[in-house]
């Protein structure tokens, strides 16, 4: 898959209709294709067009806005020091 940004994957989201369930990496569109052993999307694949299904990008960006980077100050000073909750 490719290296996309948050802000990219969420680009890719918004824009693409509810309906679709791939983003063609090469013409940028959303293409509906439910069915990835269906013969056309198989020939796509082997000519080399690469896609991201939809659902891996929603999904990874449903991780990244549960993931809590700050609020518990303990996980990110040094084990020695003493946190007091005030």
């Amino acid at each position: 898959m490719m290296n996309l940004t948050i802000k990219q994957m969420r680009e890719i989201v918004d824009g693409a209709p509810e309906w679709c369930s791939h983003h063609r990496t090469d013409t940028k569109e959303a293409i509906c294709c439910h069915n990835e052993n269906h013969f056309y999307f198989q020939e796509m694949v082997k000519s080399g067009v690469e896609f991201i299904r939809l659902k891996d990008l929603r999904l990874a960006i449903a991780d990244h806005n549960r993931t809590d980077h700050v609020s518990d100050i303990r996980n990110h000073i040094a084990p020695t020091t003493k946190v007091i909750e005030g």
